[in-house]
């Protein structure tokens, strides 16, 4: 944990929970010690307060370097939040690409549709090259709606 973070804590929970730990590794030392000589009314008693004390020794150190283990966590949801962010980024910009070609097209064909009939000086409901052009032309306009 760096020293900047240290300083965003607390100071008076900071220094309780240092005090904790303290307190902790002094009935850890007295448990060492007692455990070879101790009879087993005393170890069982021993024990069972030591137990409680672990726990709150645990939270303790929980509150020390919590925040570490939560601010990685919070980097790696941000590096995932950003890397789905540009590839919807990306995915926006191929979808735009792909109406403005899909608009061309339909452009082209449409163009090349109305010179046809203008140079054949048919109908365009009856010219079968004519009919297959409005056919691209029609499916251009649904790609383009799809879209």
């Amino acid at each position: 944990m760096s020293n900047g973070e240290v300083k965003n804590q607390n100071p008076i929970a900071l220094a309780m929970a240092a005090l904790v730990l303290i307190a902790f590794a002094v009935v850890l030392g007295y448990m060492i010690h007692i455990a070879s000589g101790a009879d087993d009314k005393l170890w069982t008693r021993s024990t069972y307060l030591f137990g409680s004390i672990e726990a709150i020794a645990f939270a303790a150190a929980g509150f020390i370097f919590g925040k570490e283990v939560h601010r990685q966590q919070a980097a790696n949801a941000e590096r995932r939040a950003d890397a789905a962010d540009q590839k919807a980024s990306a995915a926006s910009q191929k979808a735009a690409e792909a109406t403005k070609a899909a608009s061309s097209i339909k452009s082209l064909v449409d163009t090349k549709a109305a010179a046809k009939a203008l140079l054949t000086g048919a109908n365009p409901q009856s010219s079968a090259g004519i009919s297959d052009l409005q056919e691209i032309s029609a499916f251009s306009e649904r790609v383009l709606k799809s879209i």
